[in-house]
């Protein structure tokens, strides 16, 4: 029986640049209607990543397209859930739980730990965001990035700094 050409993966792809995002080169699979997050990265090397990895799926025979619009917004959820960023949906009421993010980058030499947390203080005297940062298996620093605040402000400051190590290229541990 003779051998029939296979068809090409298609693999889609999406370039975001916006507040939640920043600048984000995201890779995709439509199946069955549905969007699957296949891989991404942020900006610090984002356009010479997306183009060497199109020129590889291409090369392993692959078909490298842009994301259908329809396809958008659930494709930037997807890429948005698989760094941890949480989008605030304007439905707060002041009031949140703790978050914790350990991070961690590892590249050369650096071997680095980076653990953020989002806290109510005691005595209801407001909302705090404290870092423990450093070598991983010194002594860590600590620095309080804010100091008893309504939660909305120390929300966005947690989420501000978790968006900033993750551009940097640290990952969730």
């Amino acid at each position: 029986m003779p051998k029939t050409a296979a068809q090409p993966k298609i693999v889609y792809h999406e370039f975001f640049c916006d507040d939640v995002l920043s600048e984000f080169d995201g890779f995709f699979e439509i199946v069955n209607g549905k969007v699957r997050y296949v891989t991404g990265w942020f900006c610090n090397d984002a356009q010479w990543r997306g183009e060497y990895m199109g020129g590889l799926i291409s090369h392993l025979g692959g078909d490298v397209q842009p994301l259908p619009d329809e396809h958008y917004k659930e494709a930037r959820a997807l890429a948005a859930k698989a760094y941890g960023i949480e989008e605030d949906d304007g439905k707060s009421d002041g009031e949140g739980e703790r978050e914790e993010a350990s991070l961690e980058f590892r590249e050369g030499t650096s071997d680095k730990v980076y653990n953020l947390t989002l806290f109510k203080g005691d005595n209801d005297h407001g909302w705090y965001v404290e870092a423990l940062y450093g070598r991983r298996g010194s002594n860590l620093r600590l620095e309080i990035k804010c100091d008893g605040e309504d939660y909305m402000t120390a929300k966005k400051l947690y989420d501000k700094v978790l968006n900033e190590k993750l551009k940097k290229g640290y990952k969730h541990a």
